[in-house]
């Protein structure tokens, strides 16, 4: 069961929509879809080098109420950071949501 006191944090939840341009081209397009309370859980923080270039790659688990519209091609904002879902499992019968996000920076 999700308890309200656990919900410290707030995330931005954004969706894209393809769009053209000025001049016809294809554009992929951010929209605001929602913003959630949230619980964290930080799962894994690693920094590795790939071709002389520093990765730094974060996996945060976040626990929300349900909401049966996101899925993996949705992005969340929190903290500055936008992180790609990875995978969303649904907590018992449509009480919440788990989400597995990550976050890749080059440095």
């Amino acid at each position: 069961m999700i308890q309200l006191s656990d919900l410290r944090y707030k995330i931005s939840i954004y969706y894209t929509q393809d769009s053209k341009g000025e001049f016809g081209q294809p554009l992929k397009v951010k929209q605001h879809y929602s913003d959630f309370f949230a619980s964290k859980y930080d799962w894994q923080n690693r920094e590795k080098y790939e071709n002389s270039q520093l990765i730094e790659s974060d996996i945060i688990i976040f626990t929300i109420y349900y909401d049966g519209n996101i899925n993996t091609s949705y992005t969340i904002e929190f903290e500055g950071k936008e992180y790609n879902i990875k995978g969303v499992k649904e907590i018992g019968y449509r009480e919440g949501l788990e989400i597995t996000a990550q976050y890749k920076n080059n440095r």
